[in-house]
């Protein structure tokens, strides 16, 4: 049987060798395509979803949100993904108008 003495050093073993680990990665929260960049440019355009259709890549899970798709263009930030999420910090660029119509349902 361990004694007392073996098992602190064993969980003082594990103890270091999990703080000087690498950290893993997060993963990318998948939020579906980006519909408004701040440049002004999209990935829902009609060619894109056409291309996208026969492909596989996945769609909108109704109320789930789940996306196994995500934005096409890592180094612009995006304003409004499918989901209706954006960004931290996305700020239209100079020049570029977001136009939103609003619909109510009764």
């Amino acid at each position: 049987m361990l004694s007392l003495r073996s098992l602190i050093i064993l969980f003082g073993l594990l103890a270091v060798a999990l703080a000087c680990a690498p950290h893993m990665p997060k993963r990318e929260v998948q939020h579906g395509y980006c519909k408004f960049y701040v440049d002004g440019k999209s990935d829902t355009s009609s060619s894109r979803k056409k291309r996208d259709s026969g492909s596989g890549s996945g769609s909108g899970e109704g109320g789930g949100k789940k996306y196994n798709r995500s934005k096409k263009r890592k180094d612009v930030k995006c304003y409004e993904y499918e989901d209706g999420t954006k960004d931290e910090g996305a700020v239209l660029d100079k020049g570029v108008t977001y136009e939103v119509t609003i619909t109510k349902k009764s």
